[in-house]
């Protein structure tokens, strides 16, 4: 038998087994803890792989947006940022002069609609709107579906120190006469003088004649200002149809209001 070392007591049954369930327990609460603990790095994963996609995300929207900015500021808003196209379609119809405008019109076309024009060579608004129509127009006259009847008015001369916009349509009117006034009246406006200065001069309105083959008559015309009466007189004949702005266009009569080449399309289709 054997005897208990002096100051040690025996051990009950009662207690072991307490001493037991208090280590289960805190083994337990340790699973539970490291569990816990496992869970949360992994939530915190999630979160900063989440993080990191959005960012991605969010970096490549600003790419594309500063790509469209870029892309939006070398888009041509206006002509007057641009170089302006001075090529006519071919088969353009040669002009022709009568008392009010000058008429350029397909020889086989059957019953065109008239597309009536009235602008002002020094006005920055009827060369914006050019640059937008010049081509759709060319194609409807070259189609013989329409008959274009430009009025060449001078409302601006107060906007430059020489009278540029009488100058200017007087030059052009020469130009009607040797039937080139819409590749000439192109080069005009690629070189749109600023408001408020002198205008293009007369020898610089001849050597732009010269670029689109016009003849030593056209030189005499302008440098003699021989068209400056019918100028006067297209004018006149515009404010008493009370035209008061450029550019007005109007399609068999009917002021349009749209700046598109659409619109104008949509217009000529709906008077045909």
């Amino acid at each position: 038998m054997t005897t208990p070392s002096s100051g040690a007591k025996p051990t009950s049954g009662k207690q072991a087994q307490t001493r037991s369930s208090r280590k289960k327990a805190s083994s337990a609460q340790r699973q539970k803890a490291a569990a816990a603990a496992a869970a949360a790095a992994a939530a915190h994963a999630r979160r900063r792989r989440r993080l990191l996609t959005w960012g991605g995300v969010a970096a490549a929207l600003v790419v594309a947006l500063v790509v469209g900015i870029i892309v939006g500021s070398n888009s041509p808003d206006s002509a007057g940022d641009q170089a302006l196209d001075t090529s006519v379609a071919a088969g353009f119809p040669d002009s022709a002069r009568t008392d009010e405008a000058v008429v350029m019109v397909a020889g086989d076309a059957q019953d065109p609609v008239s597309v009536e024009l009235f602008l002002d060579l020094q006005c920055p608004a009827c060369r914006e709107y050019e640059s937008r129509i010049a081509d759709t127009l060319e194609e409807l006259v070259i189609d013989g579906r329409v008959e274009l009847i430009v009025h060449p008015i001078a409302i601006l001369d107060g906007a430059s120190t020489t009278q540029y916009s009488s100058r200017a349509a007087a030059a052009v009117a020469c130009a009607a006469d040797e039937g080139l006034f819409w590749e000439y009246q192109k080069l005009l406006y690629a070189e749109q003088p600023d408001e408020g200065g002198e205008g293009l001069s007369d020898e610089r309105l001849v050597e732009l004649g010269t670029e689109v083959g016009l003849s030593g008559e056209f030189e005499t015309c302008v440098s003699g200002g021989a068209q400056a009466d019918w100028v006067e007189q297209v004018t006149q004949a515009a404010a008493e149809r009370d035209i008061r702005s450029t550019p007005t266009v109007l399609v068999n009569g009917e002021q349009l209001t749209g700046g598109a080449p659409e619109d104008l399309v949509a217009a000529v289709e709906a008077a045909e």
